[in-house]
């Protein structure tokens, strides 16, 4: 099951006039393109307020915005589903924040989002090490942290995290909570809730 709430993001500057607004030039096959990425989305128009509706019919003229997308999976073959999503709605970002309390599965969702880029390495927990690097289908390097055993941010800093964030490649990220001031502000962030032994939530920040 898919849910998409807003609000819209403020990628672009919606603060405009009745008068900017109808001279707006929308090309109507790029609002036809936008609507059809719309489509696995539930967006809850009669509940918005008339700040969410004029960004929303921004969007449809001129940009992205972006959606908070619940994923709610009940057995690990879900998992296929949040990586795919997870990979489709980064949109040019390369920073991924995955929080949740532990054992909700950021490692094994690491995991699925490896396999889907056709990576061979093993997946695991980069604990104690702090960051682990695989390679991608096409020889792409991925950073994989997990920040749950630092004691102190200058550990961050002696690691050099900026060298891997600001690299380009993709940054995988458990435990973001305890560098939260380090993360870029167009991180991309992934919640997991615990709703059962089997059941997960999954809330994605994706971009359309």
């Amino acid at each position: 099951m898919t849910i998409a709430t807003l609000p819209l993001s403020d990628h672009h500057d919606t603060n405009i006039s009745q008068k900017e607004y109808s001279l707006l030039k929308c090309n109507p096959n790029e609002v036809k393109k936008r609507l059809n990425a719309l489509k696995n989305y539930k967006v809850p128009l009669i509940s918005m307020k008339k700040e969410g509706v004029v960004k929303f019919f921004y969007y449809l003229c001129i940009g992205k915005c972006s959606f908070m997308k619940e994923i709610i999976i009940d057995s690990l073959e879900g998992l296929k589903e949040v990586a795919d999503e997870v990979i489709t709605s980064l949109d040019g970002r390369n920073i991924v924040a995955f929080c949740g309390p532990m054992g909700a599965g950021k490692t094994t969702l690491i995991s699925a989002i490896m396999e889907h880029l056709g990576s061979k390495d093993s997946v695991t927990s980069p604990t104690f090490a702090l960051v682990n690097q695989y390679a991608t289908s096409e020889g792409e390097a991925v950073y994989h942290f997990d920040f749950y055993r630092i004691n102190r941010i200058e550990e961050v800093f002696d690691m050099g995290y900026e060298e891997y964030f600001y690299s380009g490649d993709l940054c995988l990220i458990e435990w973001p909570e305890l560098i939260e001031d380090l993360l870029p502000e167009e991180a991309m962030k992934v919640k997991i809730e615990i709703l059962s032994p089997t059941e997960r939530r999954f809330t994605i920040d994706a971009i359309v």
